[in-house]
């Protein structure tokens, strides 16, 4: 069995004084933090960091662009196409669009600014670290409740199987008369 307190001391004391040097990575590393990664330990860490910050400032504009140009073309297209047929495809790009910002706002848009807090030498962001582990974990759960809402089928089969078949369009009531 791994002796814990000895593996954590023994990070710790890798280098002289890292006890002066990080006076406060002790306590959070010891006893109340799942991880700890120091970018001096292997300039893989320090470089995996900057492409993950660089990949994320250029592929958020690149993905609005797109979007933007999908709608553009798609307006184009309207013309040409049946009015079922367009808002088919309006709401199926709506539905990517989403599917492409329930990722960046639960992974990668939280883990970007802690690791530019990391790489810029900040300390006592445990909140930020323990937020963006929260984010992450809803990245699944929010994905699917997005499909559910998006995709008809599916929401007509969840409101069916929980009995709301009330919840969805009201059905008229017809009335007929006849007058003598």
């Amino acid at each position: 069995m791994l002796d814990r307190n000895a593996i954590d001391k023994a990070v710790l004391t890798q280098k002289e004084n890292a006890s002066e040097q990080w006076p406060n990575i002790a306590p959070f590393y010891t006893d109340i933090s799942c991880s700890a990664s120091h970018l001096e330990v292997s300039s893989f860490t320090l470089l995996f960091m900057i492409s993950l910050i660089v990949a994320f400032a250029i592929g958020a504009p690149a993905v609005i662009f797109l979007a933007y140009n999908s709608f553009s073309i798609l307006n184009e297209q309207k013309s040409v196409m049946s009015e079922k047929t367009y808002r088919m495809h309006r709401q199926l790009l709506i539905t990517l669009i989403f599917q492409l910002l329930v990722p960046t706002i639960t992974l990668f848009a939280p883990y970007s600014i802690v690791t530019a807090f990391i790489i810029a030498g900040a300390e006592d962001f445990g909140w930020l670290s323990q937020t963006s582990i929260i984010l992450g974990s809803l990245h699944s759960t929010l994905n699917t409740c997005m499909m559910l809402y998006f995709i008809q089928p599916y929401r007509l089969a969840v409101l069916k199987v929980f009995k709301l078949e009330a919840w969805l369009t009201a059905k008229p009531t017809l009335v007929h008369s006849v007058t003598p």
